[in-house]
């Protein structure tokens, strides 16, 4: 049985930010579109997705909303394709050709302000062709001058981006640089996660006392919380919290002792010192010991500790990628495979399982590179601080501590100084599997 086709209309801003998130556009374009559509107007489907997406051609596979309608089109799904301008639909030579190609097939007419472009109408097609020449055209241009604006800014030491909390944009000496926003205090925001140890109860506090946000209106959340504290105290928590815990551990070790039986230790303060045991233990699930003093783990800890010089050399002389080049890889992955499975080219389950191996490796990765950040010049481990510090930091350069069935620290599994070769080698297989069309 042939789909059923309908009307859409694919509507595109290239930036929009929380301060700008483009509402005028939107509904300018909206109008637009449906006052093209006029008899359409009732049933016309309006695609959005893509808010905030660059019509330019090497960023054509983030428009997923594009590929989708594509996708749609060469299905026989859509009658007419309505659209502000030629430029909405896309930017490039390349794919403006393959729109129009699959509309041709389909007997899709694509209308835009420009005019109408019906299959098998050549001076059309024509237009249509030379309009995308035009589009390409324009956005190097502007790609070509914004470049050596950015260029020349970052020469004179100019702060690029949006100015974080606490802070604005203010030229000095001719160089802009950031310098603190009056009404806004980021101390404010790490004292008060500090008191409440995790990200929602800070929110919750935040939003209690009328704490004003960057933006009239808006509340605190766990988020933003998490962005403000990262940026001013990016040691003060671990980059992997478990779910139930405190972000902001009271005790040193907590969330990293892991006892034989594979399961994560809880912490106990009886009158002779802090102890740390293993539930499944304590209710019979595995003979004695099941419990450790934190004395005892302090004086291996401090012992294990002082290794991480040798490491970090270790790792530093490796040629494996930098932690920030393999999270910027993993973010433009994660982007890739979601448009081959819109685009039908891998099945739902294989997507599913590349996002959930991606997921799962981003905070090994990110961990991996704030440790190496902390401790690049000189490993300086102050013990003795609060607990909730050192615990932060412990959690830093370590993954996890393994106790052995004297329930005594056997090993610490580092987040630096882990052999790359796994991952590398995954990423290998999965990109020759992409050249040779096996995803």
């Amino acid at each position: 049985m042939m789909p059923t086709a309908r009307p859409c209309a694919y509507i595109r801003r290239s930036v929009a930010r929380t301060g700008d998130p483009g509402d005028v556009s939107r509904q300018f374009q909206t109008d637009k579109v449906r006052s093209l559509a006029n008899g359409d107007g009732p049933t016309l489907r309006i695609i959005d997705g893509d808010w905030g997406r660059s019509a330019a051609g090497e960023k054509t596979d983030k428009r997923l909303a594009f590929l989708g309608l594509l996708a749609a089109v060469e299905r026989g799904e859509v009658s007419t394709l309505y659209a502000y301008s030629t430029d909405r639909l896309a930017r490039s030579v390349r794919w403006s050709a393959q729109l129009l190609d699959a509309c041709e097939v389909a007997g899709t007419t694509i209308v835009t302000s420009e005019g109408r472009f019906a299959p098998g109408d050549d001076m059309a097609r024509q237009m249509f062709h030379f309009q995308a020449m035009q589009n390409e055209g324009a956005l190097r241009q502007m790609t070509t001058k914004s470049t050596a604006v950015a260029g020349k800014r970052k020469e004179r030491g100019d702060r690029m981006g949006r100015a974080p909390y606490g802070y604005k944009h203010a030229m000095i000496d001719g160089v802009s640089t950031l310098v603190p926003r009056e009404g806004e205090d980021p101390a404010h925001v790490v004292a008060v996660f500090e008191r409440e140890g995790s990200y929602l109860a800070a929110a919750r506090a935040l939003n209690a006392e009328g704490y004003p946000t960057r933006f009239a209106g808006s509340s605190w959340d766990p988020t933003t919380v998490r962005h403000v504290v990262k940026r001013e105290r990016p040691a003060l928590v671990p980059v992997r919290s478990r779910r139930g815990s405190r972000t902001r551990s009271v005790r040193i070790f907590g969330g990293l002792l892991v006892c034989r039986c594979g399961k994560v230790l809880t912490s106990a303060t009886p009158k002779w010192g802090v102890q740390y045991y293993c539930h499944d233990g304590h209710v019979g699930k595995h003979p004695n010991p099941y419990m450790v003093a934190e004395s005892k783990v302090l004086a291996w800890a401090k012992r294990e500790v002082a290794k991480l010089g040798g490491r970090l050399k270790t790792e530093l002389k490796g040629k494996a990628p930098s932690p920030e080049a393999r999270v910027a890889g993993l973010e433009a992955k994660r982007e890739r495979v979601r448009g081959l499975a819109i685009a039908g080219v891998i099945d739902p389950v294989r997507a599913k399982q590349e996002l959930a191996a991606i997921d799962a490796e981003m905070p090994a990765l990110e961990t991996r590179g704030r440790a190496i950040r902390s401790f690049r010049l000189e490993p300086a481990f102050i013990w003795g601080r609060d607990a909730a510090d050192m615990n932060a930091e412990l959690r830093t350069i370590w993954d996890r501590i393994e106790l052995g069935p004297d329930m005594l620290p056997a090993r610490a599994v580092w987040t630096i100084g882990q052999s790359p070769e796994e991952r590398d080698e995954r990423e290998a297989a999965f990109q020759a599997a992409e050249r040779h069309g096996e995803v």
